[in-house]
């Protein structure tokens, strides 16, 4: 019989079926499958995290909390939040100058990541304080932490997340440097975020994290310029992820770029207007080689005979130097150039010497050491409770990293971490190695550490013991391998750390403290360069407790014990100034103006010395190369404005004020602009001057004793 069978569930007739009014309906339905989560393919948004999930990440971002509200609470007896130095101290600054207006200087390319001070300065306009951004900088914290959760359970299992997350938040430096004023939270928060948007990218192309991608990393080389390196490859793994899936692979990439390009461009612009180079961010790159890669470097920050260690003044004497040697100006792009050419020949004149500095550089990277250029977390976790409770290792991280990489490397989700992780390991190894700088890649080992962990545990559950019993020997010879003293020349970080501990005591008013730490320091059997510095920190301490002649005194030993570190002579004018040692000081100052040119600080104290000498014409000529300089900085132009006062160029030192109150509401400035006004019989501008000086301090003597010398404010004969 060649009937064709019945549709299920409907009544046939003429067939031996006609008996039957209705058949139960015995089809099998295609029901929707649930896409299953692999390591190859996360889960969808809508099922990829279960109840476990929720309650594990609450309960990572609870302890993320707790521990960083233990850290404020303990580092209130401390001076870490309130009194920056180094490279937060220059921000400071440059915040301030934002504010005041005479900051990025008209005349130079940025030697920074300028970023920083904007978002600083937007904070010291709300609250005329930094606490709300170390806030911000915690809670920023938290999320990253978040972020850390989501990117590990995307591309493994609950456990994994977990272990990524505990091992995040048990890394006491991550948490130390979220309480001060410097990048790197930031920088590792905006890594994360374009890290998530791209492990999006696996299955399909996501407009809208395309859009995040390229703005987190365009803010981060604003923090670091070194992140720039990713926006590149981070396009091109997209197009390459859907170069045969389809969704315009090549558009996302351009879009990406653009956006990343786009963050940037103000930076850009400011370095073009100022000197008329392509500068994408800046300057800096040149030097920063040089100091990783010469004839004193080993693996971290060396100075190399050629600048003093003053961050703030760095900028200035690298171009300095550059000009002394080539014997003419330059500008920021030149002298870059210029420092890589010196370390670059350096590198080809000495390749085995150069050889053993690139092994330092990657020993020191995968150590445990928390090598230290501004703050020491040794010396904050000997003071600081709950960061003993923090006692994750780097080397523990970075041993169950490393496993992991190679455990995971074939993961979709693995790539985008892989190229964070190599831009940051070739940042260390072209320039030099800092814990600073490797931090925004610890988070990334923590999830390749999860990750490791977990294909480890299900090797083992499948009977492969060998695999895991491999990877287990593998992870323990690398965490002795990192635990392991690094050895030979590296500075001492508890040295390091606490004299800049002492330094932040005396500012915070507890200066018998200060010196009670540095005292140590200043034994015989120091080392001699550990003494010269413990001794630059002493005299630093004691000027800013105005006790100039124990500050000459050891800032004069500091300089015996280290002739070729030039930074005292800049401390020994400022000190020999105010104690009223003009001679002395404008010897110390031509002292380090030798070495440093560009040193505008030097110039203008030799300036002030010749005028209280009264040598006005030299006070003129040194206040004017001090202006040149730096053109919109308003105490250089109001010295220059009082040099031209003693010459009797009231028309010169009006303009000189003028340009200086443009920048900042200072008395002194307004009350010397009316005084100009009125010695050349321009007496109703001083009027009006001192009518609005007058009118904010009714009591201003100096005020009121040259409204009298006019004859009143209101003008005779009215």
């Amino acid at each position: 019989m060649n009937a064709c069978p019945p549709e299920p569930g409907r009544p046939v007739h003429g067939t031996l079926y006609d008996d039957m009014t209705e058949l139960p309906d015995t089809s099998i339905r295609e029901e929707p499958i649930p896409r299953q989560e692999d390591e190859n393919h996360p889960a969808d948004d809508a099922v990829w995290l279960g109840k476990a999930d929720w309650i594990a990440l609450a309960v990572a971002l609870g302890l993320a909390v707790l521990v960083r509200a233990v850290y404020l609470v303990q580092s209130l007896h401390w001076p870490y939040l309130d009194q920056p130095i180094s490279d937060a101290a220059l921000y400071v600054d440059r915040a301030r100058g934002v504010l005041a207006g005479y900051w990025p200087a008209h005349n130079m390319a940025h030697s920074q990541g300028p970023l920083y001070p904007y978002l600083l300065a937007a904070v010291l306009a709300i609250t005329e304080t930094w606490r709300l951004l170390l806030y911000a900088q915690m809670a920023i914290g938290c999320a990253s932490v978040a972020l850390v959760y989501l990117i590990a359970r995307r591309g493994g299992n609950t456990l994994s997340a977990v272990l990524a997350t505990l091992l995040c938040v048990a890394y006491g430096p991550l948490v130390a440097n979220e309480g001060k004023l410097l990048t790197e939270s930031l920088a590792t928060f905006l890594s994360l975020l374009a890290v998530y948007g791209l492990v999006r990218q696996i299955d399909a192309i996501r407009w809208g994290w395309i859009a995040v991608i390229g703005i987190a990393l365009g803010a981060a080389a604003g923090l670091r310029p070194s992140y720039l390196m990713v926006v590149p490859l981070a396009a091109a793994w997209v197009g390459w992820r859907h170069r045969r899936i389809g969704g315009r692979p090549l558009l996302a990439a351009a879009v990406m770029a653009a956006l990343a390009a786009l963050m940037i461009a103000p930076w850009t612009y400011q370095n073009y207007r100022a000197e008329r180079v392509f500068i994408p961010i800046s300057s800096a790159g040149g030097i920063t080689f040089f100091l990783g890669n010469n004839p004193t470097a080993a693996g971290t920050l060396s100075l190399g005979g050629v600048l003093s260690g003053g961050v703030g003044t760095q900028n200035e004497e690298q171009l300095a130097r550059a000009e002394a040697v080539l014997g003419r100006k330059l500008n920021s792009a030149q002298a870059s150039s210029f420092w890589y050419k010196r370390a670059l020949r350096f590198i080809y004149e000495h390749p085995r010497w150069w050889a053993w500095i690139m092994w330092r550089k990657l020993r020191l990277h995968f150590s445990s050491v928390e090598v230290a250029n501004v703050y020491s977390f040794h010396v904050e976790r000997s003071v600081i409770p709950v960061l003993w409770v923090l006692a994750v290792p780097f080397g523990l991280i970075g041993s169950l990293g490393l496993v992991g990489l190679v455990l995971s490397a074939r993961r979709p989700a693995a790539h985008p971490i892989l190229i964070l992780l190599g831009v940051g390991l070739l940042t260390c190894m072209v320039f030099y190695t800092s814990s600073r700088f490797r931090m925004p890649t610890v988070p990334l080992m923590a999830i390749l550490a999860g990750w490791g962990v977990q294909r480890a545990i299900a090797w083992w559950t499948e009977g492969r013991r060998t695999k895991t019993l491999a990877a287990l020997g593998a992870t323990l010879c690398l965490t002795v391998l990192m635990l392991w003293p690094v050895g030979g020349p590296l500075p001492s970080p508890m040295l390091f750390g606490k004299r800049n501990l002492a330094l932040m005591l005396g500012r915070a008013g507890e200066p018998d403290r200060g010196r009670a730490i540095l005292q140590s320091q200043l034994q015989p059997d120091v080392p001699i360069d550990d003494r010269g510095e413990a001794y630059l920190a002493l005299g630093r301490l004691e000027s800013d407790q105005r006790r100039y002649p124990e500050a000459i005194t050891a800032l004069t030993k500091a300089l015996e014990l280290d002739p070729r570190n030039f930074a005292p002579y800049r401390d020994l004018a400022k000190a020999n100034y105010e104690f009223g040692r003009y001679s002395q000081a404008a010897d110390n100052a031509r002292a380090l103006l030798d070495k440093n040119q560009r040193d505008i600080e030097c110039r203008v104290i030799l300036g002030r010395c010749l005028a209280r000498q009264k040598r006005w014409a030299e006070a003129v000529a040194e206040l004017e190369k001090a202006a040149q300089l730096a053109p919109s900085n308003p105490g250089v132009l109001y010295y220059l404005g009082d040099a031209y006062m003693g010459l009797h160029q009231y028309d010169k030192a009006i303009e000189a004020f003028r340009q200086s109150s443009r920048h900042t509401e200072n008395v002194d400035i307004m009350i010397s602009l009316a005084y100009c006004h009125a010695q050349i019989n321009q007496r109703d501008q001083a009027r009006a001057i001192l009518a609005r000086i007058l009118a904010r301090d009714p009591e201003n003597r100096r005020a009121k004793a040259l409204v009298q010398k006019i004859g009143g404010l209101a003008p005779r004969g009215r």
